[in-house]
C-alpha cells in the first residue's frame, strides 16, 4: 500500500491551517487522519495539529491483537481525547 498527503492552501487564506497524517502498517493495513484547520477560525492550524498530534499518538496503540470491534472503539477513544484537548487549549 502507498500513502501520500498533499494539502493546498486555497484562493482565499495566506496561511495553511489543514493539516494530515498517513501510516502504513504493514502491507495491506494502514490509516489516515484529515484535520480541516476551519480558516478564518482562531488558531485553526493549532487546534488541527493537535487533533493530529492526539490522534496519531493513541493510533500507535493498535496492534495485531485488537479485534475490528476494539479498533473501532479506540479510534472513536482518541477522537473524543483529541476533541477533549481542543476544547481545553480554546479555554
Amino acid at each position: 500500500m502507498q500513502l501520500a498527503v498533499k494539502s493546498d492552501i486555497g484562493r482565499v487564506r495566506s496561511v495553511n491551517e489543514d493539516r494530515a497524517a498517513v501510516q502504513a502498517n504493514g502491507p495491506n493495513k494502514g490509516w489516515a487522519i484529515i484535520a480541516d484547520g476551519m480558516g478564518g477560525h482562531q488558531a485553526g492550524d493549532t487546534a488541527s495539529q493537535l487533533a493530529i498530534d492526539t490522534i496519531r499518538k493513541g493510533l500507535d496503540e493498535l496492534d495485531e491483537s485488537y479485534t475490528l470491534e476494539q479498533c473501532r472503539q479506540k479510534i472513536a477513544q482518541v477522537i473524543e481525547t483529541a476533541n477533549a484537548s481542543i476544547f481545553q487549549a480554546a479555554q
